[in-house]
């Protein structure tokens, strides 16, 4: 295991090799999630921030072993497989686990899944095919935890967004309404297409239209057409931003 800035990379099937790794390293990113929903509603209950994580789970050959120097070396993995893992959790809204082809394919029919999305990573040359994880069986017999967050309809209030793209935000800012929303997620109307699992930035307005403090980072987990809106997942909200929503929400 290793820790990446805000993230944390961990490595399955070495040193030690396992039949069953691929499903091993599913059933702890649903493990995982399951622990922090527990952690969430504790810290809901408390008045707190919550925990917001994406797993991406990748299958594939890679270089491993110690690598540095002899003043300091790092057991870690290195190499192509590696990075495409990256690029999948880089789609992975808090509380879902994304898996690739490959890994679908290693782990077997012990998987739940849900929906499949392609799409075209930042670097790949080849579109890449990711699987929503529900859940795991066999001797891990797991489920991951449905949302217990419920969107509530709320009096409408602008926002303004940017597509976030790698680390760099889009120049090109849109509009919309947000018209429900819970602790976790929201709902934006009026802003027209948008592709699934895009990263946006918003900045929220007040009653009078004014662009308030604060900066929401999200991610769109469900497009809803016919209503021309999107669900997004909250995944970084600052202190302004928090206070803003639960305002918003009646929880203040």
């Amino acid at each position: 295991n290793s820790i990446q800035g805000d993230g944390v990379m961990v490595i399955f099937g070495a040193p030690l090799s396992r039949e069953d790794s691929a499903a091993q390293a599913v059933a702890c990113g649903i493990a995982m999630q399951r622990a922090l929903a527990e952690l969430n509603e504790a810290s809901r209950a408390a008045g707190q921030p919550l925990t917001r994580a994406g797993v991406g789970v990748n299958t594939g050959e890679v270089v491993i072993g110690n690598i540095g120097s002899k003043q300091r070396a790092t057991y870690t993995a290195v190499g192509v497989h590696v990075n495409v893992a990256a690029r999948i959790e880089s789609y992975a809204p808090g509380g879902h686990v994304l898996i690739s082809e490959a890994t679908r394919v290693e782990a077997g029919d012990v998987l739940r899944l849900g929906r499949s999305l392609v799409v075209r990573p930042k670097g790949l040359k080849d579109p890449l095919t990711i699987y929503e994880v529900k859940g795991v069986g066999g001797r891990h017999a797991l489920t991951l935890p449905e949302p217990k967050d419920v969107l509530r309809d709320i009096e409408g209030r602008g926002v303004y967004f940017t597509e976030v793209r790698g680390k760099q935000a889009s120049a090109e800012e849109r509009a919309g309404t947000l018209t429900r929303l819970s602790s976790a997620r929201g709902e934006i109307r009026g802003a027209g297409p948008i592709a699934a699992l895009s990263s946006l930035k918003l900045t929220l307005c007040d009653e009078a239209g004014r662009r308030v403090d604060g900066e929401v980072y999200a991610k769109v987990v469900e497009l809803i057409p016919e209503r021309d809106a999107f669900i997004l997942s909250f995944t970084s909200l600052d202190p302004d931003a928090e206070a803003a929503l639960r305002e918003l929400q009646g929880d203040d």
